[in-house]
């Protein structure tokens, strides 16, 4: 998990920066999520999330390429480890060439960039509740 977060915030500056300065060109190639990268997103958030079956208000972006990364985000509400919801928070996903997410960045800095994205609600998050 340290792995993962350390590798999301040593990308997060390239990456935001690159979402900056091509706004337009990057907002113009959004494309819908494949199926293996919604359900590479669903494995991690099994495996990452102290409760998943508490997910709740979820909304997945369309997929975005930073500086060649596939790149998702999340928007989502789940319980932390005193099983009070946390809020609604909002990470970017970063997806290998086989899509399989291998980093996350919840910099509020690159988060900001997602809210120029186009969402759908995430209804695929009720497979989190048929462990």
């Amino acid at each position: 998990m340290l792995i993962v977060a350390a590798a999301g915030l040593a990308l997060s500056g390239c990456q935001s920066a690159a979402f900056g300065v091509r706004t337009g060109s990057v907002l113009a190639s959004q494309r819908e999520p494949s199926t293996v990268e919604v359900n590479g997103i669903l494995n991690a958030m099994r495996e990452y999330l102290y409760d998943p079956y508490s997910v709740r208000d979820a909304e997945i972006s369309k997929v975005i390429d930073l500086g060649g990364t596939a790149t998702v985000c999340v928007k989502a509400n789940a319980k932390n480890q005193m099983g009070g919801y946390i809020g609604r928070k909002t990470v970017m996903v970063y997806m290998n060439a086989i899509g399989k997410p291998f980093a996350i960045n919840q910099d509020v800095y690159a988060v900001s960039g997602c809210n120029q994205l186009t969402y759908r609600r995430f209804v695929e998050i009720e497979q989190l509740k048929a462990l």
